[in-house]
C-alpha cells in the first residue's frame, strides 16, 4: 500500500514541475542520499533499540541488515520527490504564483524549505507512528513520537535536500 501515494506524488512533482536534467540527476542523488541515511537510521535503530521494523529484512552473507528492501525504494523514490519538491521556492518566484516581494525573495528561500521540512518530518513521524496499527513496526521504550519526528525525519529529509542543492550547484 505504501507504493500508491509515493507513486502519486511523484507523477504529481513531475506534473507540476516538469524537472530540467539538472533536476532529476539531483533528484536521483537526492534519492539515493535518503535511501542510504534511512538504511543506516533503521540499521542503527534496531541494534539500540529505538524501533523495530518487522516487513522483511535484507540478508547480506551471514548479517541480517533489519531493514526492508521495499522500504529503500520507497525512500529512493521519495527522496526524488523531495528532491524536486524542494525547489518550490524558486518555481513560484518564476511562474509568478506569488508576487509579494516579502514573501518571494530569494533570501527567505531557507525559510521556506526550512518551514516545509518540518512540516514533512511530522507528517512522517505520525506516518509511522499510524503504521504501526498496521503491524509494521513497533518502537522501542525511550522512541516517541518527537524523536521519530525530530531525530529521524527531519535529518532525514534536511540531509537529502542539501545533497540535491549541493548537485545542482555542482552541475
Amino acid at each position: 500500500m505504501s507504493f500508491v501515494p509515493i507513486l502519486i506524488l511523484l507523477w504529481l512533482v513531475m506534473l507540476i514541475f516538469k524537472p530540467s536534467y539538472e533536476n532529476i540527476i539531483a533528484g536521483i542523488v537526492s534519492g539515493v542520499t535518503i535511501a542510504i541515511h534511512d538504511f543506516i537510521i533503521e540499521y542503527y535503530a534496531y541494534k539500540r533499540g529505538l524501533w523495530y521494523c518487522y516487513g522483511g529484512f535484507q540478508q547480506v552473507g551471514k548479517y541480517n541488515l533489519h531493514v526492508p528492501i521495499d522500504m529503500s525504494v520507497l525512500f529512493f523514490i521519495g527522496g526524488f520527490v523531495l528532491g524536486n519538491f524542494s525547489i518550490f521556492p524558486i518555481y513560484i518566484r518564476e511562474h509568478g504564483l506569488i508576487t509579494d516581494p516579502i514573501i518571494i525573495s530569494p533570501y527567505l528561500d531557507i525559510v521556506w524549505i526550512f518551514l516545509a521540512l518540518i512540516i514533512l518530518a511530522f507528517i512522517g513521524a505520525g506516518m509511522d507512528f499510524l503504521s504501526k496499527k498496521f503491524g509494521v513496526w513497533e518502537n522501542g521504550r525511550t522512541w516517541t513520537y518527537w524523536k521519530c519526528a525530530i531525530y529521524a525525519w527531519f535529518p532525514l529529509l534536511a540531509f537529502s535536500v542539501i545533497m540535491n542543492y549541493l548537485t545542482l550547484i555542482l552541475i
